[in-house]
């Protein structure tokens, strides 16, 4: 089976977060992608979290992200500018979230997207299994036909299943599979999956992640799947 064409993104950003009172945090950063045609591009991020209760954590800001979503796409060296929030209740066995987007792209494109995940899990501290549903909406101003993935609507159902465990006061992992179905375009349902391995090296006040993510994605022509790799390093003052 031909592997087909490839493109590699690459994107580096460093933030920092103050803590203004028990309950108020600000957040800021700023970065860099590198397309896969050389060209470098300015990324920022600003944030104000809120953290009224002791499982509850309210975030909102203004970004400039990369969008990559096809392979195709990386030529236009798109880039998505606009506001987000989101929504944290994390329970000692449910973990519940929500996003919502509304960005301008540098094509013109005007998108809206809303996402929702419901978790549950099953064990002990070091160990547990987790069971769970994630829903996706879309929506685009406009649908290019130069490769870029920007259909009217685009709509993903995917049910989640994984487990986490913990070494002592070291190591924390989390391995999460997605399995569904996803329509764009008006088109009827087809299958879509992805997986996701998250890991995290506590040393002191160090905290190093290095997260793993590959996912299946629908488009007209056909299907586009992707790997992404994520490395971070974060001191706790």
């Amino acid at each position: 089976m031909s592997q087909g064409p490839k493109a590699n993104i690459f994107t580096v950003n460093d933030e920092g977060r103050v803590r203004l009172a028990r309950w108020l945090f600000v957040a800021g950063g700023a970065g860099i992608v590198r397309f896969a045609d050389d060209s470098n591009r300015a990324l920022y991020r600003g944030t104000l979290i809120l953290h009224p209760f002791q499982s509850v954590w309210l975030q909102g800001g203004f970004s400039r992200i990369p969008i990559t979503p096809t392979f195709r796409s990386t030529r236009f060296d798109v880039l998505a500018e606009g506001w987000w929030s989101r929504l944290d209740w994390q329970l000692r066995s449910w973990r519940i979230s929500a996003d919502f987007f509304k960005q301008h792209f540098s094509d013109s494109n005007r998108t809206q997207r809303e996402d929702a995940e419901v978790l549950r899990w099953i064990g002990v501290s070091h160990f547990a299994v987790g069971l769970g549903y994630q829903y996706t909406h879309s929506s685009f101003s406009r649908t290019f036909s130069h490769g870029y993935f920007s259909p009217n609507q685009y709509h993903s159902h995917l049910g989640l299943g994984g487990f986490r465990f913990a070494a002592g006061k070291i190591y924390r992992g989390e391995f999460i599979a997605q399995f569904g179905a996803e329509s764009l375009l008006q088109t009827p349902y087809q299958t879509a999956w992805q997986t996701t391995a998250k890991n995290r090296f506590i040393l002191g006040r160090w905290e190093v992640g290095a997260d793993y993510t590959y996912f299946h994605l629908a488009q007209p022509t056909g299907a586009f799947r992707a790997q992404v790799e994520r490395f971070s390093l974060v001191y706790h003052f």
